[in-house]
């Protein structure tokens, strides 16, 4: 658990354009391909079952708290509800976000 506690700057990503597209299906492509490209760093502190991750990148900064191992939480994010929970998959950390309309499943795996 304590590898995961630190700042740590984005070197590469997996499908994140797809991911936006599905994320952020309103944000226009020329916004998407921005952020793709963008410098982004995670500030990560796990204090025994509560998880915090600080996302900051040029566009935003997203603060997420989380009970490792609870049940979704439902939260608000720019206007729109979501369930998120965060848990352990072997040593790799994992954010499940559900948006409100259910249509889809976005999985973030560190």
């Amino acid at each position: 658990m304590e590898k995961w506690i630190g700042v740590w700057k984005r070197s590469k990503t997996e499908n994140y354009g797809p991911y936006l597209k599905v994320a952020m299906p309103n944000a226009p492509w020329a916004g998407r391909q921005a952020m793709q490209h963008s410098s982004i760093t995670h500030d990560i502190n796990i204090n025994e079952t509560k998880l915090r991750v600080l996302m900051t990148s040029s566009f935003t900064t997203n603060d997420g708290a989380f009970e490792l191992g609870a049940d979704f939480i439902v939260k608000e994010m720019k206007g729109k509800k979501v369930s998120e929970k965060a848990y352990w998959d072997g040593d790799a950390l994992c954010v499940l976000r559900v948006p409100e309309d259910g249509t889809r499943e976005i999985l973030v795996k560190r």
